[in-house]
Order: C-alpha cells, then structure tokens, then sequence
C-alpha cells in the first residue's frame, strides 16, 4: 500500500511487495485554469487497485488559495475531511463536511500558493480501493507549500471520504476561488496491489 515505511515487515516476518506505480496520465497548464479533471478512469479497473494524484500547483493571482476535489461530478452533500497541518511555530486541525465548490466536495485537498517566482505547492494524494464496489473511497494526503513573498511555509496530512460505493470514473479538483496558475502540473498513477 502507498507510503508504506521502509523497512516494515509483514505479519509473516518478511517484507511485503512494494505497489508499482504507472503513469495514467499527465495535465500541465499554459495558462490559468478554474478546473481540471481526469475522465473515463473505468478503462483501468481491472489493471488497478488504488490511484495516486502528484500535484504541483500555484494560483493564477498574488493570493493563495484553496482547491476541492470531486469524485464523479457528486455534488450532494457525501464528503468529509479532516487536517493536521503545521508551519514549524504553531499546529492546527479541524474537519469539514461538504463546504467546498458548490457546497460538496473533499474539502481542501488541494491548498496553493500564490503566483510568485517561489510560490508552489507540492502535493500527493493517495486515493485507496478506487475501483471497489463495495466501500466507500478513502483519500489521504501529504503535502506542503512555500512562498517567500506572503510568509507561507506550511505541511499538512488530510484524509477524506467520499460516502459512496460507486467505483470511481471521474476525479475533479477545482480552484474554491480564483484559479489554477499557468506552469501548474497534476499527475494521475495507477497503483498495482
């Protein structure tokens, strides 16, 4: 499974096989954008357990801001998330239920930076059993941000729920507002069990 630590041993005493990740596909914008999305992702059911997403993203303006993620194009009220997140001086949580785009979606799984020379944010979220049909679809995420010029130096650990048994066709991820920056890069890997 994804992030396993090196070194962990298996119940049996040996180590278990390490996923083999595949590159499905790679989006990369030459401009600002309000949206991207990765479509038709039932052509790999039968070659994946889970799915991976690799972010590098900054806003298209000076402001930072938040981005939301979508399974399916649901937009009833079927997510929840929570977050640890800190910037090496004070640490924060909380949880959220369907306060993103349009009222429903995982809350938060994409912050970015502004637009400056260092404002980027890297992040990677792990999307678990995406294929299943019968548990609701489990995503975590690590990820960190930087930019210089607005003093913001952060990481933060997210997990998040989509309250469905539907096999995942469709992964939306969305700027709350303004917009996705030019130069940014979104990655989706398929992740053999």
């Amino acid at each position: 499974m994804p992030w396993m630590p090196l070194g962990w041993v298996g119940a049996s005493g040996a180590a278990p096989a390490q996923p083999i990740y595949e590159l499905i596909s790679t989006q990369i914008l030459s401009t600002t954008s309000t949206g991207i999305s990765f479509s038709s992702l039932s052509t790999y059911a039968s070659t994946y357990k889970h799915l991976q997403l690799r972010v590098t993203v900054r806003s298209g303006t000076s402001t930072g801001a938040a981005g939301d993620m979508r399974f399916n194009n649901d937009s009833a009220t079927n997510y929840r998330s929570h977050t640890l997140i800190g910037d090496g001086s004070t640490v924060g949580g909380g949880d959220s239920s369907n306060s993103g785009i349009g009222g429903q979606a995982l809350v938060d799984f994409v912050d970015f930076s502004p637009n400056t020379s260092n404002g980027w944010t890297v992040t990677v979220i792990d999307i678990l059993d995406a294929f299943s049909t019968s548990k609701n679809k489990v995503a975590r995420q690590l990820g960190g941000r930087h930019a210089d010029g607005v003093s913001i130096y952060q990481i933060y650990l997210r997990s998040g729920i989509w309250l469905s048994t539907a096999a995942i066709t469709d992964i939306s991820l969305y700027p709350r507002t303004q917009s996705f920056g030019s130069g940014s890069r979104f990655s989706l890997y398929g992740v053999r069990a």
